[in-house]
């Protein structure tokens, strides 16, 4: 991302980020876009949970940068240890208006399609395991979604889209090094464990779907439906759960990136 960082003495200083302790982020280029959103250098955790933030010191080697230069960050702790660090840039936002385009192309493979009662808020949460045999519960639909729209008959595709997401939200949630219970392995070992296996899972789902319900589900419809859930999740996890917003966030990004790589691979 071009952009200029202006920090705050409080954010170089400060034991505890607070929403008074901001930086700004604004464009290099004069003609460029500009934000006057404050963010927050450090971890943040919602006040009802357990886990506190750790007490940092974030400190920038300098005031602005120019394209392609680094920027060196100094983070100082009260304990020893690594620190995770992740960099996010505006990489959906530059790929908004292709996004837009082939999100309206792909809506048109709807037209004509087999629509039924769905469940509305499929996930791994829904399906309940006892004796033997599976329970799916909670039919209610997606809690922000209008009740008529709820009620209306739609895609079944939207559940697939749900289910598919779930997963990837159980891989992204085991790779939190906050809430690591099992050995420890490397974190690349890890990575590469947890996203073959999401994978698999989220095959075989297809997989199994396909040979049940005789419906295809690869091309355009199915990817619309999985843009539009992780849409509706980072809207769902900045207002209710911000610590988990990188979900949704990565989600939506790969999604994204692999619309774009598709659509440029075709003739």
């Amino acid at each position: 991302m071009l952009a200029r960082v202006l920090p705050s003495s409080s954010v170089i200083s400060s034991a505890r980020p607070r929403s008074t302790d901001p930086a700004l982020i604004t464009s290099a280029d004069p003609s460029g876009p500009s934000a006057n959103t404050a963010f927050n250098a450090g971890w943040y955790t919602a006040s009802n949970e357990s886990e506190s933030p750790e007490i940092l010191d974030v400190a920038l080697d300098r005031a602005s940068y120019k394209p392609g230069e680094t920027a060196k960050l100094r983070i100082a702790t009260k304990h020893g240890g690594k620190a995770l660090i992740s960099v996010l840039s505006n990489g959906l936002l530059s790929q908004q208006e292709p996004l837009i385009r082939e999100l309206k192309r792909m809506a048109k493979a709807g037209v004509g399609s087999a629509m039924t009662r769905i469940h509305g808020d499929f996930h791994l949460g829904q399906v309940l395991v006892a004796s033997g045999d599976v329970y799916l519960i909670d039919f209610e639909g997606e809690p922000g979604r209008p009740l008529a729209e709820r009620r209306a008959k739609t895609s079944p595709l939207r559940d697939v889209a749900g289910l598919m997401r779930s997963l990837d939200y159980a891989a992204a949630a085991t790779l939190d090094p906050k809430k690591l219970t099992a050995a420890r392995l490397p974190a690349e070992q890890r990575e590469a464990f947890i996203t073959a296996l999401r994978d698999g899972a989220q095959r075989a789902f297809l997989d199994a779907y396909v040979a049940a319900s005789g419906t295809a589900t690869e091309g355009d419809l199915l990817s619309f439906f999985l843009i539009e859930k992780a849409a509706y999740e980072l809207a769902y996890e900045a207002a209710n759960r911000p610590s988990w917003l990188l979900i949704p966030v990565n989600g939506l990004a790969r999604l994204a990136a692999r619309i774009q790589r598709t659509t440029r691979s075709e003739p």
